[in-house]
């Protein structure tokens, strides 16, 4: 419910709470796309991803066995790295991921709610298949790279990495060991 009270809009939350907000409130100045993407565009910056875990697949099966188990081709991992999914046997969602490929197998990044989840189904489903599935979370850690002069995965010491295609300006995903920073251009 919205009513008017001398000037002031107070809006009745469900609680039955007033809360109070003057035209001032709605003079914030909000940037614009393009406002945005010129200032992520004037350097390259980095920033820890926290909330991710980092799984590690390898062994002879490990490409055959992942496609298997996530819903994007795994031909695309093997030019570095994709975003896909992770389903239950009934079709829902578990989780979003990053799969990065590794001199010994991947590295499938995922959120740290669910890691455990997709760790167990992974050891469920592994059967006869020769892959070595192990929690990488305490090693590594996951960084975003973006701007114009952002280093390649190689130059930055990063174990994987792959570019962030989920919208334009994202940059790169890098898993790095937790000690280690990325080092961008002076």
């Amino acid at each position: 419910m919205l009513t008017t009270i001398r000037g002031a809009r107070t809006i009745l939350t469900a609680l039955g709470r007033r809360r109070q907000f003057s035209a001032a409130s709605r003079r914030i100045h909000a940037p614009s796309t393009a406002e945005l993407c010129t200032a992520l565009d004037a350097q390259a910056s980095y920033a820890a991803v926290t909330g991710r875990s980092v799984i590690s697949v390898s062994g002879a099966d490990a490409s055959t066995f992942l496609q298997g188990m996530q819903c994007n081709d795994m031909v695309q991992a093997s030019e570095g790295g994709m975003f896909t999914g992770f389903l239950a046997p009934q079709g829902r969602m578990v989780a979003d991921a990053f799969v990065y490929t590794v001199a010994d197998g991947f590295l499938v990044e995922v959120d740290e709610r669910v890691s455990g989840r997709v760790l167990k189904a992974l050891q469920f489903y592994r059967l006869r298949a020769k892959v070595n599935i192990r929690d990488m979370s305490a090693e590594h850690a996951v960084w975003s790279v973006w701007g114009p002069d952002a280093p390649s995965t190689s130059a930055t010491g990063a174990a994987a990495g792959a570019e962030d295609r989920r919208a334009p300006l994202m940059g790169q995903r890098l898993v790095m060991p937790v000690d280690h920073r990325p080092s961008l251009p002076a």
